[in-house]
């Protein structure tokens, strides 16, 4: 059972934000979606003859709904467009759509990150993210980074190249409205931690879709074992996910939160606060908390279920060290009474709120996603999962153009993307079949038609898409 709130949950509508609370704890179970999967071949099989991972054209990848299609591209080990190849672990990604005369052309732009350490090896490819020095944060490794896409609307590749290197762990992140792509390192490594690094790693970088920048990291946001960000268009503030059991949740005010072109490295971090003592509406239960020296702190890590839908007061605390040479920065924003999470993972922002997943939250290790609301200040919790096989560990996240939420799972067994319909009602997308490991990176196309989607192992980007070329909508 998935443990949601009471009437419409996720999906930022009109119904959902109408209703007021009932004042009881409640549950709700699953949604036909789209209907029934069915494993099905890629619409594209010569691009997968010839891989890192072998000739795979032949062989089901993905099971889909009936109506959808896909095709497969830049598979781990095969040549880009730069002449090196094309790097393993694909993880976060985002999507740019330019427009002409007021309508969008008919290609899309993705940035890709990959999640690779130094010396991994990934199917053909053992060099990584292979780019210029002057794309390069550290010159004495080759290890993760990011690769721009250029896709046609038939879900070909057209261009491909490496545009930052030099990075460690680039797992998720987050576009922005001035259309670039935020990406996050996963890892706190240092040279004193490991003599293979000549810097210190733990930033957020700026890449953008179609200009080769110098790689320079965003050292006031923060050095931690990032995750994911999202952009508020209206205020410009960046929100920050942390993947570590005792995270923190994190709030990025720009000295410049207009900038025309790119982020400026000036502003000040801050870690969210929900405030203790309150209680659920549903039973009067308080929040569980954690006692510190000085200050008491919300773990909303377990005992959370009888919160579900429910408005929680937050505040902020500024953060002063937030370059440090070791992995403190939580610890820090702790001491001064900030929440915990479970793993913070993918976020989403849409219509004013901002999505989070906490790949390992609630009582049963599961996963849940939370919601704040950027105009109200106040955070949701909005799905809990207590059963394993219906939501299983959701790592990244996106609202699709109908305001539906979709995850990809990273749990043991079966994964795939899940939605949630606008009443809180988890249905399956999309399911790898190819194999058990996690699916990531997905993100729409500004223009609703099309979910690219990334397989990270063997390392193969996916774009799904309707048969008859509309919207990925749920039927009204």
């Amino acid at each position: 059972m998935v443990l949601a709130s009471a009437g419409s949950v996720v999906a930022p509508l009109a119904s959902f934000y109408a209703q007021s609370a009932l004042g009881n704890c409640r549950s709700v179970g699953t949604d036909i979606g789209f209907g029934s999967l069915k494993p099905s071949l890629a619409s594209n099989p010569n691009s997968l003859r010839f891989s890192g991972p072998g000739d795979l054209s032949n062989t089901p990848l993905i099971a889909l709904p009936p109506g959808f299609s896909y095709t497969a591209l830049s598979v781990t080990g095969q040549p880009m467009s730069d002449g090196q190849l094309v790097p393993g672990r694909h993880d976060g990604m985002g999507c740019f759509q330019q427009r002409r005369n007021g309508s969008f052309i008919r290609e899309y732009t993705l940035v890709r990150n990959h999640e690779l350490l130094v010396d991994d090896r990934q199917f053909g490819n053992r060099a990584g993210v292979v780019v210029p020095s002057r794309r390069k944060w550290d010159p004495a490794i080759n290890a993760g980074g990011t690769t721009n896409l250029v896709v046609s609307h038939a879900g070909d590749v057209v261009r491909d190249y490496a545009s930052l290197g030099g990075t460690v762990r680039n797992c998720a992140g987050g576009v922005t409205p001035w259309n670039t792509w935020l990406t996050c390192e996963e890892t706190v490594e240092t040279p004193k931690s490991d003599r293979r690094f000549s810097k210190k790693h733990g930033y957020v970088f700026e890449v953008s879709p179609s200009e080769q920048w110098s790689a320079e990291p965003l050292t006031a946001m923060g050095r931690f074992n990032h995750e994911a960000i999202a952009v508020d268009p209206g205020s410009g503030d960046i929100f920050l996910t942390e993947d570590r059991g005792d995270s923190a949740i994190y709030r990025f005010r720009p000295a410049n939160p207009n900038p025309e072109r790119r982020l400026e490295n000036r502003g000040r971090l801050y870690a969210l606060v929900i405030k203790p003592h309150q209680r659920a509406d549903c039973n009067g239960d308080a929040l569980a908390t954690r006692r510190g020296e000085k200050t008491e702190c919300v773990d909303t890590s377990k005992l959370m279920q009888p919160f579900l839908g429910q408005k929680l007061e937050t505040s902020w605390v500024a953060l002063e060290d937030v370059d440090p040479d070791d992995d403190v920065l939580r610890v820090q924003a702790q001491s001064k009474g900030a929440a915990i999470f479970a793993r913070g993972e993918g976020m989403w922002q849409d219509r004013g709120r901002v999505y989070w997943c906490c790949t390992s939250g609630g009582d049963a290790g599961l996963g849940q996603i939370f919601e704040f609301d950027t105009a109200t200040e106040t955070l949701r919790l909005v799905v809990e999962s207590t059963v394993a096989g219906q939501l299983d560990q959701p790592d990244n996240i996106a609202v699709g153009p109908d305001g539906t939420l979709y995850v990809t799972e990273d749990g043991p067994g079966e994964n795939g993307v899940k939605g949630i319909d606008a009443d809180g009602r988890l249905f399956p997308f999309a399911m790898n079949v190819l194999n058990e490991h996690e699916m990531a990176g997905a993100c729409f196309s500004p223009d609703g038609t099309r979910l690219f989607v990334n397989m990270q192992k063997p390392g193969i980007t996916l774009c799904i898409f309707r048969d008859s070329d509309q919207q990925i909508a749920l039927p009204s």
